[in-house]
């Protein structure tokens, strides 16, 4: 009976021992996936806070990106903009000046033409001495014509310009008769050959060129309107 009762007994304490044993695992496995989930989850705590400032960060930078482009067109349009008015006033400042000296131009020409209308001569056959062609010319608010070109020659054409009295005058040299210099001359061959002796000028051929002239002499006379 003794043995049976320290069989049972030992039969009990080893169900005891192992129902402890049973326990204590399943307390240390309970406590090992508690431990592991709390390392995932402070795990995933961190890296979900990681991204978070990773992707803030990123957003700044984005943002500071963003910012300089936004500056940076900024002040391209400024400097366009101004760069675009000052071309826009270089160009109307030119047209401006175009514009001035077209009408300066024109006005030149306008003036040219009025002077050129006023500038002309006629030829008159009427046969007077060189004085009374002066008085004719003057009495038609004219004068006794002028020659300062080739242009105020080619004036006269070429034809009917034989024996006509023009406005020189000998007096120590030759000049015209309305006190400008004779800074032009249309002399015949071998003319003048008078001087004082023959102190007026009549052109002498059709071409119209000049021959010195006793006054006193008789011809056409070609007068000038200027």
């Amino acid at each position: 009976m003794e043995d049976e009762a320290v069989r049972i007994a030992e039969e009990a304490a080893a169900e005891v021992a192992r129902q402890a044993a049973e326990a204590q695992a399943e307390l240390e496995r309970i406590a090992a996936e508690e431990a592991a989930a709390e390392i995932a989850r402070v795990a995933a705590e961190e890296a979900a806070a990681e991204i978070a400032r990773v992707e803030a960060e990123a957003a700044a930078e984005a943002a500071r990106i963003a910012a300089e482009e936004a500056e940076i067109a900024r002040v391209a349009a400024e400097e366009a903009a101004a760069e675009l008015v000052r071309v826009e006033a270089e160009a109307a400042a030119e047209a401006a000046s175009i514009a001035a000296e077209e009408a300066a131009a024109e006005e030149a020409a306008a003036e040219a033409a009025r002077i050129a209308a006023m500038h002309r001569y006629e030829i008159f056959d009427e046969q007077v001495n060189g004085y009374d062609a002066q008085i004719a010319c003057a009495s038609m608010g004219a004068k006794l014509a002028t020659f300062h070109s080739d242009a105020d020659i080619a004036m006269l054409g070429s034809s009917n310009l034989n024996n006509k009295w023009i406005g020189g005058t000998w007096t120590d040299s030759w000049g015209w008769y309305d006190g400008t210099a004779m800074d032009y001359t249309f002399w015949n061959t071998n003319e003048p050959n008078g001087n004082a002796n023959e102190p007026c000028i009549a052109t002498t051929t059709d071409n119209g060129r000049w021959n010195d002239w006793s006054c006193s002499n008789t011809a056409g006379y070609i007068c000038e309107w200027n």
